[in-house]
């Protein structure tokens, strides 16, 4: 019988103090188990089985001996505590004119209510995760964090003759969790992070080409990927080969992270209030690997954003997709 691993991977952090995922997760493997009791055998019998991924983030009582990826949100924080504009407006002076008066900015929709906190909190905090892992000195930490995570929770599966992995995840995390699953089963690949220098500590480079070695051999199997608020139709924009495909008008290959088409792999949910989670499924060419869903997670861009790990709709479809791919 197949070995199986349950990778849970966040997305961008939109508050200013950030916290650890540890209730967020579990609460979702509860629910999980709620909707599909036979998963809590598959995934809390023997060695441990669900990997709670966190990264780019400070926490209460990290010290100051932060990775790179961590010292994120206290950028962030500084930034925001520059240019916000409640800070901009307690000190006018002769540069920096802001306008008073009950008809100053007189904003007759009320649509700011709406606006500021999108602006300062779902971008300033949120997007602005994405535009780090853009960079390339970001896109190596948080995949050096993220992928050295997983790996590890493999690690004691490694003597298994079959492993299948499972990954839910969320905003910013499908597109980490995209890269990792790519570097793994895209045939005729060398990944990045395999082979290049600061891709992450030695250790992880050999785990993770032991792995893709398995993953190519079929060893490795993806059972379920799980994809919540989804931005893959803005990071497929990152790759001129991408771009030069997309503007043909070519479909991309559901094939290179791991989806063979068979059956059901890849759940996608999104909401149509979160304004950074998209529909994703019809960019791919699969017709029978990847199902979308549309799902009501939340009311304002902000709730919407985030309410996937709890929405009831969300559970029970992952429930039943994992259980059958781990099953199967």
């Amino acid at each position: 019988m197949a070995e199986n691993v349950l990778a849970l991977i966040h997305g961008m952090v939109t508050e200013p103090s950030p916290h650890l995922h540890t209730e967020t997760y579990s609460r979702f493997v509860e629910g999980l188990f709620g909707h599909e009791p036979g998963l809590r055998g598959l995934l809390e019998d023997g060695e441990p089985r669900i990997v709670q991924v966190e990264w780019g983030h400070d926490v209460a009582g990290s010290g100051a001996d932060l990775r790179p990826d961590q010292r994120l949100a206290g950028a962030q924080r500084f930034v925001a505590s520059r240019v916000a504009y409640e800070a901009v407006r307690e000190h006018p002076d002769a540069l920096n004119v802001v306008l008073r008066g009950l008809r100053g900015d007189w904003n007759l929709t009320g649509s700011r209510f709406v606006v500021r906190p999108v602006r300062e909190k779902l971008i300033q905090f949120g997007l602005a995760d994405a535009v780090y892992y853009t960079s390339e000195d970001g896109e190596r930490e948080v995949r050096a964090a993220v992928y050295e995570q997983i790996l590890s929770g493999l690690e004691p599966f490694a003597g298994a003759d079959e492993v299948r992995l499972h990954v839910v995840s969320h905003s910013l995390g499908v597109a980490v969790a995209h890269d990792f699953l790519y570097g793994l089963f895209a045939p005729g690949h060398e990944p990045d992070f395999a082979t290049g220098p600061g891709q992450g500590t030695a250790r992880a480079q050999d785990r993770f080409r032991s792995w893709r070695t398995k993953a190519q051999s079929g060893a490795l199997k993806l059972g379920t990927f799980v994809s919540m608020a989804s931005q893959l139709p803005l990071f497929v924009l990152r790759k001129q080969t991408l771009v030069d495909r997309l503007h043909e008008g070519k479909l991309l290959d559901s094939g290179v992270i791991g989806v063979n088409g068979s059956h059901v792999q890849w759940l996608v949910f999104y909401d149509i209030d979160d304004v950074l989670g998209f529909a994703t499924r019809r960019l791919y060419d699969t017709a029978t690997g990847i199902k979308e869903i549309q799902v009501d997670s939340g009311d304002l861009p902000s709730t919407a954003h985030t309410g996937y790990w709890e929405n009831k709709a969300v559970l029970k479809e992952s429930a039943a997709r994992i259980y059958e791919n781990a099953i199967r």
